[in-house]
């Protein structure tokens, strides 16, 4: 595979084509990063360097932006270096919500306030990325009401994208130097749908070789009180998540949200509500379970990425002990080194308690057509 290192300019300076190893791993929610492993010498060190740009042979549309570079001397084995980073998407974490800003109405007129406030077209010109753009955003449709002031971008347009379960990205063009942000859903390809193929993960198909089940309620909360402006006795509060959770199944936080103001009483009380309630259901989702597959497929399997299944798209996984899950791929990691090629997607259990049903032992869900299912 051949790398093309790119300047801060976006142009076009060099190739890597000789390497000990390569990791690289988009994601659904976050910044994809890379890590890249190489012979040291006066080239690769000239253009491996902080904040130029590396770009895939094989992916014209992405680039990875070098964070850290370590390079290490070595006259028996050779001198090496390391490279890492992360994608284009890490530029929305290089900029915070300068102002207080409220947004009512869906996520994609939300996403495109705060872009445009902040990153496109803000008011303070120094803080504008040039070439920067809005592309489709048609995936956000869902409504939204919230207030931000002073938060990072980066981690509310993640935080944003979570809790309605969208994907983003920052895709180049290097001969317009044009970037360009988009919102997407990935292909529902489970069993619980008719208009996609299935593709399902499992030993009994050959195409997993191995896999890692993780399960845990130590970050789990299902209820919060949040906290807004207001000292003492005056101070104003708003309760978020499942108003049915009780008993041990309630699981508390407290969400201090003291930067969402009412502008002295500019905004009217049941909206202000609203907008801690708001705030407080964007932090709870980032507080479920973890229940997850990280599983190492066959490269030349049944499945082809990019053709049957690709980052985002919801399938079943299926491992040794018959757990299985209806889970979306939330990374992919592509792994080039001197054993071969080896991909390993991360799934992502999608929770859908209510088109389950309980069998009769009461330890796991079973659907209409009698498929095995854990996750609740």
């Amino acid at each position: 595979m051949v790398l093309y290192v790119l300047n801060q300019n976006m142009e076009r300076i060099g190739v890597v084509d000789e390497f000990k190893s390569l990791i690289w791993t988009p994601r659904y929610y976050e910044p994809g990063d890379f890590e890249l492993y190489a012979p040291a010498n006066n080239e690769s060190v000239g253009l491996l360097v902080r904040d130029n740009y590396i770009m895939r042979e094989d992916d014209p549309d992405h680039a990875m932006i070098i964070e850290d570079v370590k390079i290490e001397t070595d006259e028996e084995n050779g001198h090496t270096i390391t490279v890492s980073g992360r994608d284009l998407k890490s530029i929305l974490y290089r900029r915070i919500v300068w102002s207080q800003t409220s947004l009512a109405g869906t996520v994609a007129t939300g996403l495109t306030k705060l872009l445009n406030e902040n990153v496109i077209q803000p008011e303070d010109t120094a803080r504008a990325v040039a070439g920067f753009s809005l592309g489709d955003l048609s995936a956000g449709s869902d409504a939204m009401s919230v207030q931000y002031t002073c938060d990072n971008l980066g981690e509310v347009t993640e935080a944003i994208c979570k809790a309605y379960g969208l994907g983003y990205d920052v895709t180049v063009d290097i001969d317009t130097r044009a970037m360009e942000f988009s919102l997407y859903n990935g292909e529902d390809r489970s069993y619980f749908q008719d208009e996609n193929p299935y593709v399902v993960f499992s030993p009994q198909y050959e195409n997993l070789v191995s896999t890692t089940y993780q399960e845990s309620t130590r970050k789990f909360y299902n209820v919060a009180n949040v906290g807004g402006e207001g000292e003492g006795d005056e101070r104003k509060f708003a309760t978020a998540g499942d108003a049915d959770a009780s008993g041990l199944d309630r699981y508390e936080l407290y969400v201090d949200k003291r930067n969402v103001s009412s502008n002295n009483g500019e905004i009217p009380a049941e909206e202000y509500t609203e907008l801690l309630a708001s705030a407080g259901e964007d932090k709870l989702a980032g507080c479920q379970v973890t229940q997850a597959f990280e599983g190492s497929v066959q490269s030349l399997g049944n499945f082809n990425i990019g053709i049957d299944f690709d980052l985002g798209d919801i399938v079943e996984v299926v491992n040794e002990f018959g757990i299985e899950g209806r889970s979306r791929i939330t990374a992919i990691i592509d792994c080039l080194d001197g054993t071969g090629r080896h991909i390993v997607p991360t799934f992502e259990a999608i929770r859908t308690e209510t088109e389950y049903w309980v069998d009769e032992s009461g330890n796991y869900f079973v659907d209409e057509i009698g498929n095995r299912f854990i996750f609740r």
